[in-house]
């Protein structure tokens, strides 16, 4: 049987020889992975609405039925003074489908409106006014305006991240300067309530009066170069 002594003895200056050829170089890349967190107060609110009308029947049925929500809708933003920069909306579209269960086709129309609402006071009551007006399928989000501030503070802390970690490691490795030779952002975004939630409760302040804020989170991957030069 063979001796394992002499392999392992090749492994270990094999190791050694490639830990001392790396030491040699003048530079080399390293990648830092950092995480950027911007964070606002919300200062509008966004309503997502579908319109929807189903009759089984005639598809002409349905596609008056939903023009006359989207007139009553239409009526509404005007009355709340919702300029057109802050609507945007999907194409119309209808078509046949049948539920589990009904053995009887239907024509489906659907539509999706979201809408800006920067008085945020008045929340409730335009969603009291939608409801009126026939339109129930809505969901509510708080937003900024000051979206690409907020997009610009959560990439500056993320590479303030990696540049506090770049430098301990150019420190520990002896190099003299860094540069940065690639970048790749994944952005993603999401609405965060505060924790002051139950210090405002408790303390017998108005729900609405809780100040809500808006996260903008990117994830940052940095490729830099360091060298000795």
């Amino acid at each position: 049987m063979l001796s394992q002594k002499p392999t392992l003895t090749i492994y270990f200056y094999l190791f050694l020889f490639t830990f001392i050829y790396s030491q040699e170089y003048n530079e080399f890349n390293v990648t830092i992975e950092s995480i950027g967190i911007g964070s606002l107060t919300t200062d509008q609110i966004i309503f997502d609405i579908n319109i929807n009308i189903s009759d089984k029947t005639d598809p002409e049925i349905a596609h008056q039925e939903h023009r006359k929500k989207i007139e009553h809708l239409s009526d509404l933003l005007k009355n709340y003074n919702i300029a057109d920069d802050q609507i945007k909306y999907s194409l119309f579209s209808i078509q046949k489908s049948r539920k589990r269960g009904d053995p009887q086709d239907e024509y489906l129309t659907d539509q999706h409106v979201s809408i800006i609402l920067k008085e945020m006071a008045k929340h409730e009551e335009f969603q009291m006014a939608l409801i009126k007006n026939g339109i129930t399928s809505f969901r509510t989000r708080f937003s900024t305006s000051k979206s690409d501030q907020l997009k610009e503070l959560a990439i500056k802390k993320g590479l303030e991240k990696a540049e506090q970690k770049i430098k301990i490691i150019a420190e520990n490795m002896n190099m003299k300067t860094y540069n940065i030779e690639n970048i790749n952002l994944k952005e993603r975004s999401r609405a965060r309530y505060r924790d002051e939630v139950i210090e405002f409760s408790a303390s017998g302040e108005r729900f609405e009066s809780i100040p809500q804020q808006v996260n903008y989170i990117v994830d940052i991957v940095i490729e830099y170069k360091l060298s000795k030069k």
